[in-house]
């Protein structure tokens, strides 16, 4: 069914994708071009105070932090210097502080994954995470670590889940320097009977290498979007194509749906039906640093910074289109979930695991359909408040920002 649209000031030919929707939309928006705020809305004023104040200062703030990280004379250098002597402990936990810290940049950037870093099946974003698109290759990256010593290596050959944060992660945090590989892969034959200083070392040098890549990645997006760059911004700025822009800002919104409800939490919870087992742990964002519940965290924070800043928002868009009380809900669901977060003292690791049996099975069931009532597995809790916030994505927000549900979103049944 094609309906035209006014509310906005601007005619807009929708088409809905479910009469579900429809009918909501119909309800929400009954008294469109009456009592509701008939006047034009600025949707240009809106990406422009975006882009402006949370966009461009993200991907700012994350190619700064990659340059701190990956710099000569930084944490991660330090520490690769450090290794054998006895400043060596200390300066791994300062690496991984720093890493910490570049990982928060990321993952509050993460939600609005539009433009040049979603170009080409999302390359540039791939460099630097790949979670949500394929799981890390712990065999591969402990090949690479040998293999990048070469004088010839080109990390750009190697696949996203050998590179990136992740592998990062797994070379800096994991204790077991022992390899994950078959006996048949040559190029690891005398990995295990090398020197733990040897292995360290080489492990530390192939991060720098792949933090070096981070750094080229993150500087490319945000030059991709900065006026003294390729000015991606002007483009997406441009008034004739506002509608289509707001539809792309829009659609980044679903990541908060798509890969951190249903991949960071539903799948190593066992809430989604893509897990066979009670839960399924392995499945974990950020499993050797255990800073899976600061990721989705970081996410929350900049899901928030998008629906509400200063200028105009998105929070502003649903209110002028009469239903406030979205808005409301959508920041005060988010807070929740931050404060249940932080009110946390055991891992999201930790708390798969105990989902073992089907007593606990159901225990995360009632958790997570009455979030707001206490539970031992807080984790399952925090899914029912981010369910909250996607149902309302789904259904009011659409139509309030009348745009088409993202079809990665349609997929998601629940």
């Amino acid at each position: 069914m094609t309906i035209n649209t006014v509310c906005l000031g601007r005619p807009r030919q929708t088409r809905m994708k479910t009469s579900f929707l429809f009918l909501v939309f119909a309800g929400v928006f009954s008294g469109c071009g009456g009592e509701k705020n008939s006047n034009e809305f600025d949707v240009t004023r809106l990406l422009v105070d975006t882009t402006d104040k949370i966009i461009l200062p993200g991907y700012q703030q994350l190619a700064t932090q990659a340059e701190l990280f990956s710099a000569e004379d930084g944490p991660l250098a330090q520490y690769c210097n450090a290794i054998g002597t006895g400043n060596e402990a200390s300066g791994r936990e300062a690496a991984q502080s720093s890493w910490r810290g570049l990982v928060d940049q990321w993952q509050q950037a993460e939600i609005h994954r539009l433009g040049p870093i979603a170009d080409n099946d999302e390359a540039l974003g791939k460099r630097i995470s790949s979670f949500g698109s394929t799981a890390l290759d712990s065999c591969g990256v402990d090949q690479v670590v040998v293999l990048s010593r070469q004088e010839e290596f080109d990390i750009a050959t190697r696949s996203n889940n050998q590179r990136g944060l992740e592998a990062i992660e797994y070379v800096l945090f994991k204790d077991d320097l022992t390899h994950t590989c078959p006996s048949q892969i040559s190029v690891l034959d005398d990995w295990n009977d090398r020197t733990e200083q040897q292995r360290k070392q080489w492990r530390c040098e192939y991060a720098q290498v792949v933090a070096n890549d981070i750094r080229s990645a993150a500087e490319t997006i945000h030059t991709s979007w900065s006026i003294d760059g390729d000015n991606y911004r002007s483009e997406f700025l441009n008034p004739a194509t506002a509608g289509s822009n707001l539809e792309l800002l829009s659609d980044s919104v679903f990541y908060l749906d798509v890969v951190v409800k249903d991949l960071k939490l539903g799948l190593p919870l066992g809430i989604s039906d893509a897990c066979s087992e009670f839960s399924c742990p392995e499945q974990i964002e950020s499993p050797e640093s255990e800073y899976s519940l600061a990721n989705i965290r970081n996410n929350l924070v900049g899901f928030s910074r998008l629906i509400e800043h200063e200028g105009s928002s998105l929070g502003d868009l649903i209110r002028h289109a009469g239903v406030p009380d979205l808005a409301t809900r959508l920041t005060d669901n988010a807070t929740a979930a931050i404060n249940l977060i932080d009110s946390m003292n055991s891992s999201l690791l930790a708390q798969a695991n105990a989902i073992d049996s089907a007593d606990a099975e159901s225990q995360c069931t009632n958790a997570f359909t009455n979030p707001d009532a206490d539970s031992d597995l807080a984790a399952c809790r925090l899914y029912g408040f981010m369910k909250r916030i996607t149902d309302d994505l789904k259904v009011g927000f659409v139509a309030a920002v009348n745009v088409d549900l993202p079809d990665r979103a349609q997929s998601d049944n629940d």
